[in-house]
Order: structure tokens, then sequence, then C-alpha cells
């Protein structure tokens, strides 16, 4: 491209987005968009804060139950409190789902719940991205501006350009001047405490909004390009609004089901119940009468052991110290068979729930394969990527505490009701009270933004190809067009 018509599409750009910051429209909705960005951030900071101090009552109820009523064997019926996200108050992602527990509290909060950041730019952005762009050259060709413009030295690509950056800078500023504000109401938020990482995220969040922005002004740009009338524009305008927006996102993860099914999770969950209470204990009870039975046949005086109450088989092992070694050897095969079936049942839950698990993450594959032909999805992917609010981060979530079961919550629980089968062996303590305040916490480590930033990546890049290729297209069109 010539120097000359380098300086045409810059002055088209300026014209474009001038005439645009003086029009009503921009006035109406950028009044509309910085309210909405800004307003929706604050309340969702404020909810954040809520929810922090609903976490702490929850972990005080939690250790206050382990501390009165601790069993070991219901010691999973506590379930781990789970800190908030503080980047949830720009992005809620999967979080975002009713709460129904918090209907009293807030009913119209859990009723009509509050888009986030990424819903209001996916939905509304898009949308006025399309009103802005639709008219930007059938538009001009109706009021006769267009074949003005042709005639000075203005190439018909620079054309397109300068009204694809010009109305692009336009919509763009209310977007900003909302995340400033936005950003101010996260600075300020005591509760909040935003870090580098977080601050980073926020900034990316901010650059795949402006990118998304842009894709659907190039989308406006290209159909105006192939059209005659801005009213003809205006409506297929809205249909590729309705295709991209909700027909793509909402029908991808049926298609991908069917492509990918995984089966009933809660019919997994139901399987598992099952294996992990009914059968677990089955098998419990045969290996246990099958590691202790032996024992129990060389010593048939033990009966009469175990047919006296607690105190008097305290009275009894204190009296007879073989009798005592008969009966510590007794519960080693016991608990030796209880342990094998854990083992067992646990094993093949594993099996289940991984086989399981790799059927899911094939179907998420899936889905994100046919939501690609909407740059809708892949926006939404993006924030959820770099917010760790999306299904990247659960799994994630999952996998640290699997790793935190095995490699410390167990070996705790073990050597507790070692400590307790040594303290007094009479007393079953599976299903006895003990204090289990001590618990470890799980304590979720967060992804670096470096890596959340090479998983966006790819969306970036699809986005990136939805703009090239709009425009592309609405050069091709263009090109071809009877501005008369």
């Amino acid at each position: 491209m010539s120097k000359t018509h380098q300086s045409s599409w810059r002055l088209v750009a300026t014209k474009e987005c001038l005439e645009l910051l003086v029009s009503g429209r921009f006035i109406v909705a950028a009044l509309m968009v910085f309210g909405l960005v800004a307003t929706t951030i604050g309340v969702l900071t404020r909810t954040y804060g809520r929810d922090l101090a609903d976490y702490g009552v929850a972990v005080a109820d939690r250790d206050e139950s382990l501390r009165q009523y601790g069993h070991l064997n219901r010691i999973t019926a506590w379930s781990m409190p789970q800190r908030p996200n503080p980047m949830t108050a720009m992005v809620r992602g999967i979080e975002q789902n009713a709460n129904l527990a918090s209907l009293d509290n807030d009913p119209l909060a859990v009723a009509y719940p509050l888009p986030d950041f990424a819903i209001v730019v996916g939905v509304l952005f898009s949308l006025l991205a399309l009103l802005f762009a639709h008219d930007a050259l059938s538009g001009e060709r109706e009021d006769g501006t267009l074949r003005l413009l042709l005639a000075h030295d203005i190439s018909r690509a620079g054309l397109v350009i300068g009204k694809i950056v010009g109305r692009s800078v336009a919509l763009l500023i209310p977007l900003v001047a909302g995340l400033l504000v936005g950003g101010l109401v996260l600075a300020l938020s005591p509760s909040l405490g935003w870090r580098i990482r977080e601050w980073g995220a926020g900034i990316a969040v901010g650059l795949a909004a402006a990118l998304y922005v842009a894709v659907f002004i190039c989308l406006g740009v290209m159909i105006s390009a192939w059209t005659r009338t801005a009213r003809t524009a205006l409506v297929a305008s809205l249909a590729a609004w309705a295709v991209f927006v909700l027909i793509v996102p909402n029908l991808s993860p049926y298609v991908a089901a069917s492509l990918q099914p995984t089966g009933s999770l809660t019919e997994l969950q139901r399987r598992m119940r099952d294996m992990g209470d009914q059968e677990r204990d089955e098998l419990g009870r045969r290996l246990a009468a099958e590691y202790a039975g032996p024992v129990r046949e060389r010593h048939p005086e033990v009966a009469d052991y175990y047919s006296l109450d607690q105190e008097g088989r305290r009275r009894a092992l204190a009296s007879d110290l073989r009798l005592a070694a008969v009966v510590d050897s007794i519960r080693v095969q016991t608990e030796r068979g209880w342990n094998e079936a854990n083992r067992i049942q646990r094993e093949a839950m594993e099996v289940l729930k991984d086989d399981f698990e790799i059927r899911q993450r094939a179907q998420i594959r899936a889905t994100e394969i046919v939501s690609s032909v909407s740059p809708y999805p892949a926006f939404l992917l993006a924030t959820l990527d770099l917010t760790e609010t999306g299904v990247r981060a659960e799994q994630r979530r999952t996998e640290q505490q699997g790793e935190w079961g095995s490699n410390t919550f167990r070996p705790w629980m073990m050597a507790v009701q070692d400590s307790l089968n040594r303290e007094d062996p009479t007393v079953n303590w599976s299903n006895s009270h003990t204090d289990l305040s001590g618990m470890p916490d799980f304590s979720y480590q967060p992804e670096p933004l470096g890596s959340r930033a090479e998983a966006a990546l790819p969306r970036f890049a699809v986005l990136m190809g939805f703009g090239l290729a709009f425009l592309v297209f609405g050069i091709v069109g263009f090109n071809r067009y009877d501005v008369r």
C-alpha cells in the first residue's frame, strides 16, 4: 500500500470515529455500556466480599463439627470449603450458577443472577458492534457519500480498513472507560486483594474483549460490503449475531454430546456410592472374617471376650496378657481385611472415575471444536482460562485435591487411626467420637499467569482468524460493490 493510501485509510478512520462520537446512538450506547460494565464489576466485587465472609464461616463451622462430632468413618461428610476465586469479581465463569442456599439472604441475586464482564462483552458489545458497523458502506451508498469518497485517492481496501479501525476505536472508548472505573473499584475493595497475577489476567481479559469487539466490527462492515441497503445489512447483521452468539454456543454442547457421549453423571455418582458403601462393607466383612478367622479358630476362648461389654473387656485384657496378644492379633488381621477391601474398592472406583473423566474431556474437546465456528465461544474460553473460572481450572483443582488426598490426607488419617488403636484397642474408633480438629486443609495453588496466557493463546488466534477472514471477505465484497 502506498504512503498516500496509508494516510487515506487513517483519514477515513479518523472521520468515522469522530462522526460516531457525536452521534446519538454512540451517546446512548456509551452511557449504557459504561454504566453496565462499571456496575457489574462493582456488584460482583461486593458479591465476592460476601462469599469470602461465607467461606470463613464455613471453615469455622467445619472445624467445630470435626471437634464436636468427629468420626473417622464419616470424615468425608465434611466437605472442604472452597475459597472463592478473587477473579470472580470480574468473571464468574462456571461459579455463576444460582446458589439456592443463599436464597434467604439474597433472593433477587439468586433468581436473577447478574451477568459478569464476559457475558456483557460477549452478548451486548457484539450486538452494539454490528449496530455500529452494519451501515458503514451500504448506508453511505444510499446517502450518496460513498461515491464521493472513492472519487478521492482512496483505495477500496483502504476505505474498508479505515471504517473498521474508526468504528472499532469509537466503540472501545466506553469499554475502556468502564474498565478503568471497574479497576478503580477493584483496587479500592478491602476484601479483594488483587495481586500482580490477578491484575495481569484482568488486563489480558480486557485485550481479549477489545479483539472480540473488533472482530464483530469486521463482521458488520463485511455484511455492509455485500448488501445494497442499510436495512438489508441490519437484518443480515441481526441474523449473524443470533447465529454466532445464541445458536452456535447453545447448540454445540448437544452436538458434542451426540459425537462423544459420556453417560450420566448421576448414574456414575450412584454407582460409586454403592461401591464405596454397600459393596465395600460386604467385601470388608468377608475379608476381615477371612483374615482373622484362622486366629479365632486357634483361640476359641476369645468368643467369651467378645461377649463382654467394654468395661469387661478392659478388665480381661489387663488380667490376661496372652488374651491381649490374641485380641491384638485379631484386630491387626481385621484391619488388614478392611484395608484390603478399601484398596480394592478405591482402585475400582478410580478406574470408573478415570474412564468417565476421559470421556468427559473428549466431549469438552468436541464442544470446543464444534463451537469454533463462532468467535463468541473463543472469547468466553479465553476469559475462563485467563481468570481460572472454567473447566480447565476445575480439572486442575481436582488433580491437586487427588494428590493432596493421597500424599497428605490419607497418611494423616491412617496415623490418627493407628495412634487411637494403640491408645485403646478395645474401642471401635471408626464409629466413635474423637477430636479431628487437626485435620490438614487443602490449599489450591493457582496456575501461573504465563501458563494461563499460553492456554488462552489458541483462543486469541481463533479471534484473529475470524477478524482477518471477515476483513478479507469485506474487501472482496467491496471490490465488486456498485457504489451507484
